[in-house]
């Protein structure tokens, strides 16, 4: 197994602002980095789960993300610490081939969860994996930069058009946003790009969810949520 080596932070835009914009702001406020465009990417990434979400209630996420004519495996374990800097870890179980599944792989995943994590599972780690299903999956097409500091430091920039969809009912979601991703060890480039982003680009706001998270709350909201937006455009018609 292997620690994923990066950090993402997800940001929605917010008003009238562009990513054009975006990267205008960074580059006359980040005046010791350069930005430099790189080659466009497209990503999938399929989300798998137990019976009944018993993994994802336990906060453990287990995906395979496919890119290139090459995919991966990775699990990692979500907390509500992991927005202010301190995420928790990802680990890469390795490359797959295109038709395999995580059951394919369920000793090493298990033994990666129990190693890795405080898993609040009592039962056969081993067995559940066998039993995953793919349930959800997000294709990302994004464009993408490199922020490059005069010190050697990397991080990357991506503006994303992503689309959620429900593997079983077929239920889609698009959203749009950008991406930041930075190295895992705490170095003061980071600080200085984040604070840069906080302080300058106001069109951006930090989205409190991974990825995953994203895709269920818009595929699959709570019903007092929906009940809600049903009342507040309720609401709406009174008004008018």
């Amino acid at each position: 197994m292997e620690e994923h080596n990066m950090q993402s932070y997800h940001y929605a835009f917010a008003g009238s602002t562009t990513f054009k914009q975006v990267v205008d702001l960074l580059d006359a406020n980040l005046p010791y980095y350069r930005l430099e465009k790189l080659a466009d990417r497209t990503t999938k990434e399929i989300f798998y789960d137990g019976p009944n979400d018993v993994l994802s209630d336990a906060g453990i996420v287990l995906s395979k993300l496919v890119e290139n004519n090459k995919s991966s495996l990775t699990v990692r374990k979500i907390s509500q610490s992991s927005i202010v800097g301190n995420q928790s870890k990802k680990y890469l179980i390795g490359e797959c081939a295109m038709d395999e599944e995580p059951s394919d792989y369920s000793f090493a995943i298990a033994s990666t969860i129990i190693k890795s994590f405080n898993s609040s599972l009592s039962i056969d780690l081993d067995s559940l994996i066998k039993q995953t299903m793919p349930k959800m999956d997000v294709v990302v097409q994004a464009e993408v930069f490199d922020i490059i500091c005069g010190t050697g430091y990397r991080a990357k920039m991506q503006h994303e058009h992503s689309i959620y969809r429900d593997i079983n009912k077929g239920k889609k979601v698009e959203l749009y946003g950008v991406t930041f991703q930075f190295p895992t060890d705490e170095r003061p480039e980071k600080k200085e790009i984040l604070a840069a982003i906080d302080r300058y680009v106001k069109g951006l706001s930090l989205l409190q969810l991974s990825r995953f998270e994203l895709g269920c709350k818009y595929l699959y909201p709570p019903e007092n949520a929906v009940r809600q937006e049903i009342e507040d455009e309720d609401d709406d018609d009174d008004e008018e």
